[in-house]
């Protein structure tokens, strides 16, 4: 073709004014800065700081003085969202789950074929299926089989939500279902073991304070409810 159009206002020609500067202003700088920018940023601090992360001095914490261990913990303070809930030697794991995100926005923006969008978002999925199956990377077993599960309906909403593209109408409306029920069924089944585990903690700890305090605990049952959200989220 002579000129590339916006798919959603064809009077527009790409990399011609006004997308042309939209895409030097914004474009690139979302490109380099945040997009590729951002998780290199993140993987720099955490090869910085891997020492300081307690689980990765925890065996000589003994042998460090104060000072040390007041330095240490500072330092792994600051990236302690990114590497928390991993096993340290997967403390950069997080940057995968990161590229994956990338890869599946990169498909949906530089693929123009639908059917061929979804074939390899399902392929991508099912090559992140493998590696969270064979690395388990994070501490928990519970972790681990939630982020397999997150996967695998992900998988169901690709795969079945492909079918709509070339499928008969009673196919679609059962792979329409299907789609449905698996991220309900998902999302019922993630409140459940998050309000089961916070109550179980929760009473744990009550049984655990001195009688004395028992009328005024730590963290209330709310705070653990949004500890554990966010970190589903």
């Amino acid at each position: 073709p002579d000129s590339y159009r916006l798919v959603e206002d064809m009077s527009q020609v790409c990399f011609q004014a006004p997308h042309l500067i939209y895409f030097i202003a914004l474009g690139l700088p979302m490109l380099v800065f945040y997009v590729a920018g951002f998780p290199m940023y993140l993987l720099r601090l955490l090869l910085k700081y891997r020492d300081d992360m307690p689980a990765r001095w925890a065996y000589r914490a003994d042998t460090m003085t104060a000072d040390e261990r007041f330095r240490s913990e500072r330092h792994s303070m600051s990236i302690h969202l990114i590497y928390d809930g991993y096993r340290p030697f997967y403390y950069c794991f997080e940057l995968v789950v990161m590229l994956r995100k990338i890869f599946v926005m990169a498909i949906s923006v530089f693929v123009r074929n639908s059917e061929a969008q979804a074939q390899l978002i399902i392929l991508l999925v099912v090559f992140c299926i493998m590696i969270q199956n064979n690395l388990n990377p994070f501490e928990g077993s519970l972790s681990n089989k939630f982020e397999f599960a997150a996967l695998f309906t992900s998988f169901c909403t690709f795969f079945f939500g492909s079918l709509l593209f070339f499928s008969p109408e009673p196919i679609k409306i059962f792979a329409s279902l299907v789609v449905i029920l698996a991220n309900v069924i998902f999302f019922v089944a993630a409140v459940y073991i998050i309000i089961r585990t916070v109550i179980k903690e929760f009473r744990q700890e009550l049984k655990n304070t001195p009688k004395q305090d028992t009328a005024r605990p730590k963290k209330g049952i709310f705070h653990r409810f949004a500890f554990y959200i966010s970190n589903m989220t």
